[in-house]
This record gives structure tokens, sequence and C-alpha cells, in this order.
């Protein structure tokens, strides 16, 4: 699929060349609200999927002591669907957090923390739920994947069948169990229920949990686990086969010096996980024993307990099952602190990380890029964020990164506004961004929100290397999209002669996936217009060049050039173009009329292959019409969906099967017109009637020997 996605996006770009000659630096859409109101969200996660489809989820403040998780979607190009409780009666408790991951086609599972109201009972218990949701379907009930107490930090990944896989910490599980923490892991098949948890780690007191899957369906989990009577913290990994058991014994991954507080994975297409983790070591290892052994403050004074920060990695490899000794990316030569890496890798197989540093000459976002395969270097890290002299302002935290398939990188992060507000002082944040196009280098972040409109951010890329960010803000849930392809200029009508003095109409249709087009023209001859449809007299002469510009809402630009040979009128007088003078009385007959032309001189780029965006259905769940006059359900239901140009839509319906396996049930065909097609359907192919049950809907275009990439959703039939 990433093939295909990738050479049809290599072809968009060498029509738009040949059409546009020129196209501006890519940017981002202005942002759009995910959610508004008065009730406080946060905890918000995102994902896409492979026809780039957005999935969000977020928790929602209910009353006093409640919230709920709620969840919404966004077809590629479309908007967000309002928001649906999916926590259901876990709501009553507090939520603490939530994370969501999707397949290629669409399957999704969110994940999330609640615990009861502090008013009676345990109100430290804090137990793990999940929901489920088919491609365009809808959200399952709540399901608790564990009792276990003290579930804090989490993970959940879900491979290409559909069997998720979630990974937590969590304390004390009944009586019986010996003190300490566990990092535990279970499973879920599509159409199937959670497994019981296994436990991955010894009791220690570690977390922060982490767990990464292939195209093959194996895991690989990594912890942070605290080693017994040292007072250092390591990271821990295991492994399991698709359709096998974790591994018995954990990899050390890190050693066992030094104080790990996080660990990130990435998947490489070969396979291989790379870890990376932020780490410090005591420069005076005897002073920071007497330190922590001293309960007297007098005895602590004059002991040196610096330390050395550090930002480490490691690659598991898929074909030896073992993990490399680590590598330095990062130390504070500098005296710099280091925290929260992330890692992206891309089809290629390069990986770049990110990490906060925070130094006594300033603050600043690092990143260093690997070429690709695990034996590759790493690059010399460089400045993301321009150091602020040592204050909290610009200070960067909670970085986020992705690959898109084609090798270019996006990063965000939250950065601090103004000066240190002080102690007990909420300071102002906002989302900063910065990409670096494949083969290029990093451009100057740019601001994504206002100064008081971040409380946190994550990020998510498609198959065409559209990116969307996903954050909370002041009473809103925020959106934006990265988007570097230029508009296609479709239908470009321009004359290929005209006559001086009389106007000549021109036209383009502009097509943009994700926003309207601003369409500007030059003509020629000094002159200049705006609009999709205009007029144009040409008062010279000659052959002009007419160039047409089309400028999406990201500054992304694509334009195009026509030739006008004008030919002479003899009768013209010396301001041929200037309006007549109607006189006292123009009289009765016919008004001249502008000639519309044709395009004579249609180029290359008309030849653009097809898109399919927006697909959207009116119900999910629906029924053929029976013997009830009023029916509950809604009889048949409505599919929607964008062309950027005419095209064949060739309709496949597919009967999904116990197991996630699809039986074909039928194809229709039918003329599709650029911009928004609609076709209601109901259950009917070529006259035979489609049996109750779930199916998978997959829409592609046809048009000049090409053919887009499918676009799918799902829908159920019942009695």
């Amino acid at each position: 699929m990433l093939k295909q996605v990738s050479a049809l996006l290599a072809l968009l770009v060498v029509a738009s060349g040949a059409t546009t000659g020129n196209a501006s630096a890519a940017g981002w859409q202005p942002p759009v609200n995910a959610e508004t109101g008065d009730r406080a969200a946060f905890a918000n996660e995102l994902a896409v999927d492979a026809q780039g489809n957005a999935v969000g989820v977020w928790a929602r403040h209910v009353s006093l002591l409640t919230w709920e998780i709620v969840a919404s979607s966004r077809p590629r190009g479309g908007k967000w669907t309002g928001p649906v409780a999916i926590s259901g009666d876990t709501r009553t408790g507090e939520i603490l957090r939530s994370k969501v991951a999707v397949d290629p086609s669409g399957n999704a599972v969110a994940v999330w923390v609640a615990k009861p109201p502090q008013t009676g009972g345990d109100g430290t218990f804090k137990a793990l739920w999940s929901a489920s949701r088919s491609p365009g379907g809808a959200w399952s009930g709540p399901e608790e994947i564990s009792t276990a107490s003290g579930v804090n930090e989490f993970d959940v990944v879900i491979d290409a069948n559909g069997t998720a896989t979630a990974i937590w910490h969590s304390l004390l599980e009944g009586d019986d169990d010996p003190p300490g923490s566990f990092v535990r892991a279970a499973s879920h098949p599509l159409d199937g229920e959670w497994s019981d948890p296994v436990e991955l780690s010894a009791p220690s007191n570690g977390g922060n949990p982490e767990i990464a899957v292939n195209s093959a369906g194996d895991l690989t989990a990594a912890w942070i686990e605290a080693v017994p009577d040292t007072g250092n913290f390591v990271v821990r990994s295991k492994s399991r086969p698709a359709g096998g058991a974790w591994s018995a014994t954990a990899d050390d991954v890190s050693g066992d010096t030094g104080s790990m507080t996080d660990v990130q994975l990435s998947v490489d297409p070969d396979g291989n996980t790379i870890a990376a983790w932020p780490y410090s070591e005591c420069r005076n290892p005897e002073a920071c024993e007497a330190y922590e052994e001293c309960t007297d403050p007098e005895c602590r004074e004059g002991l040196d307990v610096s330390r050395d920060f550090f930002v480490q990695t490691a690659y598991r490899s898929e074909t030896s099952g073992t993990w490399s000794a680590p590598d330095e990316l990062w130390d504070d030569t500098a005296d710099e602190k280091t925290s929260e890496v992330a890692l992206a890798t891309d089809p290629q197989g390069n990986t770049t990380a990110i990490w906060s540093s925070f130094a006594p000459g300033g603050n600043t976002m690092l990143s260093s890029a690997r070429t690709a395969g695990p034996g590759g270097a790493w690059s010399t890290p460089v400045e993301l964020s321009t150091p602020d002299g040592g204050s909290l302002q610009g200070k960067p935290t909670n970085p986020r990164i992705v690959a898109d398939p084609q090798g270019s990188v996006t990063a965000t992060w939250s950065a601090a506004v103004g000066p240190n507000p002080g102690i007990g002082v909420t300071e102002n944040r906002r989302l900063q961004a910065v990409h670096r196009p494949a083969g290029g280098a990093w451009g100057a972040p740019v601001a994504l929100s206002t100064p008081d409109d971040l409380w946190a951010a994550e990020i998510a890329a498609d198959p065409l290397g559209y990116v969307t960010t996903l954050w909370s803000g002041t009473n809103a849930m925020r959106s934006r999209v990265f988007d570097s392809i230029a508009p296609l200029l479709q239908s470009v009508t321009v004359p290929a002669t005209g006559v001086v003095g009389e106007p000549v109409a021109m036209s383009a249709d502009p097509f943009d996936v994700w926003s309207s087009v601003t369409t500007g023209w030059g003509f020629g001859d000094g002159s200049s217009a705006s609009g999709a449809t205009v007029s144009h007299c040409y008062s010279t002469p000659g052959e002009h060049t007419v160039t047409i510009t089309g400028t999406d809402l990201a500054a992304n630009a694509a334009s195009a050039t026509r030739t006008i040979d004008v030919e002479a009128d003899p009768g013209a007088g010396s301001d041929p173009c200037a309006p007549p003078d109607p006189g006292p009385d123009p009289g009765p007959g016919p008004k001249p009329r502008p000639d519309p032309g044709t395009d004579t001189n249609p180029g290359p780029g008309n030849s653009i292959a097809p898109i399919v965006a927006s697909l959207q259905q009116s119900s999910s769940r629906w029924r053929v019409r029976g013997l009830d006059r009023r029916p509950r359900l809604p009889v048949g239901t409505v599919f929607r969906f964008r062309l950027n140009r005419a095209a064949e839509v060739r309709l496949r319906f597919e009967r999904i099967l116990p197991g996630g396996r699809a039986k074909p049930r039928g194809r229709l065909r039918m003329s599709g017109d650029a911009g928004a097609n609609a076709f209601g359907f109901r259950g009917k192919i070529r006259g035979r009637p489609l049996a109750p049950g779930r199916y998978r809907l997959t829409v592609t275009a046809h048009a000049d020997g090409m053919t887009s990439p499918g676009a799918s959703i799902e829908f159920t039939i019942v009695r």
C-alpha cells in the first residue's frame, strides 16, 4: 500500500511540475476546533490510518470530580466530527490519561486510566479500560483490561491484523502479590476479548513502559526498572513474535549504571527496533552515596553531587533478537540537562531523534539523525530552537516527531513564552513546529498556537505526507494540518487567439484536499485579476503569456502558463479597451458578447491522477426496508466523497467475516464529478440484496489509465 501511495505522490509531483512550473514553500493550514465549550479538556491522543483518517481521544470535564473520555474522527480533507463519549459508566471516576492506536485499515483502540471519586473506598485505585471501533463504525462499550491498583503509565499498539496490545505499570493486585510494582501486558484480537495480563518485569519501582510493533506483528516492550540496592534505574526489554509468547528473560538494554528516566521506541522497515533514553550519572559517586545516607542537612553541606547528563540509543536486531551496546547521542559538555526523547523512522530506514536540553546558556530542542540500517551513524546534533539565555522563556518540553513515507520529518514541542513567572504561577506556553523535507535541512520553527493556548499536543502523519496536530487549548481542542502539496489547476481554459479591444473569457478549476484555493491571473500585458473565471481585454496585439496561480490556505502555490495570440483591429481607437460611451440612447439591438473560447493548449498537466477524499456516510448502522412502516433505524445510507477531478468511480463491497476475513459481495460503477459526490445505497447490488452483517466499502477513482488509492469505510446492515 505504501508503495502505491508513494507512486501516486510521485505522479502528482511530476504532474504538478509540468503544470505549475513552481510551488511556494509548504506551510500549515489555519487552526480548526475539534471541540469547543467551557468544559476543560486534556490528555489528548491522536492516530491516523492509511487512508488519512484521523482519530482523536481526550478527557473532558463533566463535573467537580468527574471526567469522561470522548473520541472524534476526521477524514482526510474533511472536518472533525462531534466528539462522542466512549468511557460509559467509568466517567463517574476521574480520568487520568488516554492513548489511541489505529491499524492501516482503520480499526481503532482507545485505552485510558480511571479511578472512582475520592468519596469512600480507596481513592488511589486506578483501573485500565479500553474501547474499540471498526473503520467508519461506532465505538464499543468500555471494557476493563486490568483491575490492578495504581495503574499510571501505559501504552498501546495495534498490528496490521487488528490485534491490539496494551502495556502498563501498576501496583499490587490482590493480597497475595509480593510488594512492589510491575509492568504488565495484555492483547485483544480483532472481534475477541482482552487476554489475561502477563507480567513482564520483576517487582520494582520503575515504570514508563513503551511498546512497538513491526509490519510482521512482532512486539518489543521496554520500560525503566530499579536496580535493587543501587539507586540506579535501567532500561529493560522483552519481545514477543507474532502469535507467540513473551520472552522469558528481560534484556538489559542500557547497562546497570546511571539513572534512566524515560525510554522511547521506533521500528524500521526491516523490523529492527530502535530505543533512545535520557539518563544521568553522578560525577562523584562517593559524595552522592554520602548525600543519600545523610538525614541531617548539615552533613550534606559541601558534598559535590553534580551529575552528568546524556542521551543514549541502542537497537534490537530482528534477525539475531539481541540488543546492541548503547551508543551516546549527546553528553553534557556544556553542563546541559537532557530529558524527554522522541523518535521517528521513515520507510527508508532513517531514524531521527529529538530531545530537550536545559543549559546555563539557554534552553533548546536538539536533534540528531541516523542513516538507514542498524549500523548507520548518527549525525552531529543540531539545534532546532534558539537558546534563550537560561530563563524559562522558550523552555522546550513534550517533544513529538513523525516521519512520512517520502522521508520528510516534522517535529513539535511546547515552548514557554515570556520570563519565568515565579513559583506557583502558571506559565504561558505555545505549540511550536519545525519541518525537514526529505534530503533537506531543518527549517525555522513556527508557532502553531497563541502563547496562552496550549496544554498538551500530539502529532501524526498519513501516507501522502499530510501531518495533523491535535492539542488541548483554552476551552477548546484544536487541530492543524501541515500541507506540503500544492493545489491542482484543472481545466485551464485560455483561447489560443484574441482580437484587440474584445474581451476574452478565461477560467480554471483549482482543487486542494484541505482548503479553498485563491486563483490569480497575470495576463502578460502588466494587468492582473483574481477568480476562477475572468474576462480580459487586450489593448496591444502580439503573443501574450498568461500565468495562472492557485494558492491554498497553507500558502502552497501552483502555477500554469498559456499563450494567446492577439490580432490587431484596424478600427480600434487609441484606447480600445475603454468602456464605450453609451450616449443618451444606445438603442435596441444585440449587445456584443465575449468569445468564451476553448482550451486549445491544455498541456500535460491536465492528465492528473484522481484522488478520493473525505469519504463519509450518513449512517454506519442501517437496515433495508422491511414490513415495519416506521423502522427505528434508517433505511439505507448515503455515501459522500470528494474527487479532485472527474473520473469513473468504482465501489467494491466486501462482507467482513469472523476473524477479520473479507469476502467479496459485488461491485458498482458510477460517474464522478470534480468536487462533492453522493451515492444513495439501499443494500442492493444489481438487484440482489445484501444479507444482514458487517461490510466494508472501498472507493477508487479511475481516469486516463491512473487509479487513486482506495478509501474505505465500514457499515452494518441489521434485520
